[in-house]
């Protein structure tokens, strides 16, 4: 491949699973980094990749969802991957790989955007501010100036500052690019809920109590109905949805989460139990949501 990939790994080699983990937007693998070091996915192999064009990455030619779910996949598939985690935008991508065809494991889906409506209210502005002549750089360097600074309190305080000059070293013209072809995508797939419903993969959507990300009562019920492979999608208490990939199968499932910028670089189990194999084998290690949101083994 031409792309020079931002990559973070740990864990053994080889490993039994491999993780694939896939940051937001405007975020770089230093957002996993905590998740990444804890002893307790010490067993499990995790590659964290840059999504190309973010965290002062060089951004593809083409940046639509659909090629960026090609690259994430073709690396998948190169990295040795059975499992892929993704956050926001990261999220979104994961869920074209499996509709297109290109992925067919496990997905852990941290609040990603169904409609254009679920969007984040800023994003939505920066996107309409970026189509305006002579506005559009400008917007996107002032947001990028005072985004990292308003992010801060979100962050996890010992992090806080490594994670905001994360967000800070962005391209504006790269982001405004982006952020374009991602609402276009949007407006092609008015509600992804069938696209991720019509995958035969298994998948857990998560949710934070606090999350920017919106979802609809349609999507709610849409996610509770989805038929998948004559599986189930089950809620899991308000915020988090599991699909249980074989009939009578139990179906384990997971709930809502802290905050959508803390709580997904952390790594505690807290109730026991793992998602259940695709092929109905032995539980995949180390890729867990636990009741509050956390990822762990």
């Amino acid at each position: 491949m031409s792309e020079r990939w931002d990559v973070r790994r740990a864990g053994p080699e080889p490993a039994p699973h491999r993780v694939l983990m896939i940051p937001g937007g405007l975020c770089s693998t230093e957002f996993y980094a905590d998740i990444m070091a804890e002893p307790a996915l010490s067993r499990v192999g995790l590659v964290a990749v840059t999504m190309p064009g973010f965290g002062g990455t060089t951004a593809p030619e083409d940046v639509s969802v659909e090629h960026y779910a090609r690259l994430l996949a073709r690396f998948a598939a190169d990295s040795g991957c059975d499992v892929v985690v993704g956050h926001s935008l990261g999220a979104n991508v994961a869920i074209e790989m499996a509709a297109a065809g290109l992925f067919m494991g496990p997905l852990v889906l941290l609040s990603p955007t169904f409609s254009r409506a679920d969007e984040a209210t800023f994003l939505g502005v920066m996107n309409a501010l970026g189509r305006v002549p002579g506005l559009g750089i400008a917007g996107w360097t002032l947001m990028l100036k005072l985004l990292p600074k308003a992010m801060k309190r979100e962050l996890p305080a010992h992090r806080a500052e490594a994670l905001a000059a994360d967000m800070a070293a962005n391209d504006p013209a790269t982001c405004r690019r982006i952020v374009r072809r991602y609402y276009e995508y949007l407006d092609r797939h008015p509600s992804l809920v069938p696209r991720l419903c019509d995958t035969a993969v298994p998948a857990w959507v998560v949710r934070g109590d606090h999350d920017e990300i919106g979802l609809t009562e349609g999507e709610r019920r849409d996610l509770e109905a989805c038929p998948a492979s004559g599986g189930t999608w089950k809620p899991a208490r308000t915020s988090a949805w599991s699909r249980c990939p074989t009939p009578g199968t139990p179906c384990w499932s997971s709930g809502p989460h802290r905050s959508p910028t803390s709580s997904w670089t952390r790594s505690r189990r807290r109730d026991g139990g793992n998602p259940p194999r695709e092929d109905g084998g032995r539980p995949l290690p180390g890729v867990v949501v636990s009741v509050d949101g956390t990822l762990g083994p």
